[in-house]
């Protein structure tokens, strides 16, 4: 290691082991990875780093901040508590950035693990999410959200994910919503077992046992696709055994219905406008 500052430095050697305290406007680089912090002990023969106060770390395209740490130079695993934050560069300048209260960041692999009050934003898809615990590979831009994840997907009209279990893929703009998945909109709310939304095209496939609710209609069938303009639903495509229950006046009852093998249904400010049934 390499001491760049430290206001007082005490040596002591202890069990065979000779440990270093660093007090005061730390600063200095262990195993290429650069450390800001109130207080550090370094411990030689375990090759081991404990931090306290005011915690910065920096590593390529890496930048963390917390108030408690500690690093395995034998593991290459770095162990963050209180006050959180994680951010990861990517290539294209956009950041993702995680908190909690706790983060486990393995460098071997690449894995984030955070725990407890965790959020998250991707800059680049416009996600955020917030969960118990979050999973994220920082070298394949994947990660999953699990107990009691939501995913919020930001633009002129919010949506909202919540599912057993969430998976974000970065690169893809991609999000996968498994298990008693349920989205919320302003104009409408969703329920299945699976769920794929893809930013870029602005789309989301639903199947298993899908289900549609609106002001002006709901719907059921095998399967069906949402496509939205800036997040504004804009048409719904029901695949096989549709059926849709609607209300022939604005703001009536629904009590209308068809049923079809296809259907497209079309919306204008969130209220159906036109459909379009096929077969049966």
């Amino acid at each position: 290691y390499k001491i760049i500052n430290s206001d007082k430095l005490v040596a002591e050697k202890k069990n065979d082991e000779y440990i270093s305290h660093l007090i005061g406007n730390v600063h200095f680089f262990y195993n290429d990875i650069e450390f800001f912090s109130d207080e550090a002990d370094i411990f030689d023969k375990r090759k081991f780093v404990k931090l306290i106060g005011n915690i910065k770390v920096f590593k390529d395209t890496l930048a963390i901040k917390a108030q408690f740490a500690s690093y395995d130079k034998k593991n290459d695993y770095l162990f963050l508590r209180k006050k959180v934050e994680f951010v990861v560069l990517h290539f294209d300048s956009t950041q993702s950035r995680f908190y909690a209260d706790k983060i486990e960041y393995n460098r071997n692999n690449g894995i984030i693990t955070a725990t407890d009050s965790v959020r998250a934003f991707d800059e680049k898809n416009n996600f955020k999410a917030k969960s118990e615990l979050l999973v994220y590979n920082q070298k394949k831009g994947f990660g999953y959200l699990i107990k009691k994840p939501e995913l919020y997907i930001s633009g002129a009209d919010s949506i909202t994910i919540k599912a057993a279990k969430i998976e974000y893929y970065h690169d893809l703009g991609k999000v996968v919503g498994l298990f008693d998945v349920k989205t919320f909109n302003s104009d409408y709310q969703t329920s299945s077992n699976f769920l794929i939304y893809y930013h870029k095209d602005e789309k989301a496939v639903f199947s298993g046992e899908p289900k549609f609710f609106s002001k002006s209609g709901d719907a059921v069938s095998k399967q069906f696709n949402l496509f939205f303009k800036k997040n504004k639903l804009s048409k719904a495509t029901l695949i096989d055994s549709s059926r849709i229950v609607f209300s022939s006046e604005k703001d009536g009852e629904k009590d209308s219905w068809i049923t079809g093998n296809n259907v497209d249904i079309y919306f204008n400010q969130g209220k159906i406008n036109k459909f379009i049934a096929k077969k049966n």
